[in-house]
């Protein structure tokens, strides 16, 4: 007996997407170099945090383990497979510790709009994370 098809919501559909992006972006920093450019007037620096630490160098390359991992929870998500769970607990799970331990040791960003942006990014990633973690806990029935 085959389960029946149960539609992805809209959200879960956007956080695939979104995950997308951001795997395509950890792809891309080594490209960019470790230097701070502008970018449509925004600073962005091709720098990869992982567990608290900035790498740089040939060290940005790490990123692209966690690009896969991203693209692969996008993938499970999009089919609404059943690992996708899974992964996105330890996703959650990490992103809370990255930000959690890059902030006990790195000092707080000079000006304060840096302060707010920081603040803003690392309240986004953390909060970002646990929903999709929430989400597919409670479609878990649902994942195949």
């Amino acid at each position: 007996m085959t389960r029946p098809e149960h539609k992805r919501s809209w959200m879960l559909t956007l956080f695939a997407v979104f995950l997308m992006l951001l795997g395509l972006e950890d792809i891309i920093k080594p490209f960019l170099g470790s230097s701070t450019a502008a970018v449509s007037g925004a600073r962005v620096r091709g720098s990869f945090v992982f567990f608290g630490m900035r790498l740089e160098g040939s060290w940005m390359y790490l990123g692209w383990l966690l690009a896969a991992f991203l693209f692969i929870l996008a993938i499970g998500i999009w089919r609404m497979g059943r690992y996708a769970s899974v992964m996105a607990d330890c996703y959650a799970a990490y992103v809370l510790l990255n930000v959690a331990i890059y902030a006990i040791f790195h000092p707080l960003p000079g000006t304060s709009a840096d302060r707010i942006f920081a603040l803003l990014y690392e309240s986004i990633a953390v909060a970002g994370s646990w929903i999709l973690a929430i989400l597919l806990r409670r479609e878990r029935a649902h994942l195949t």
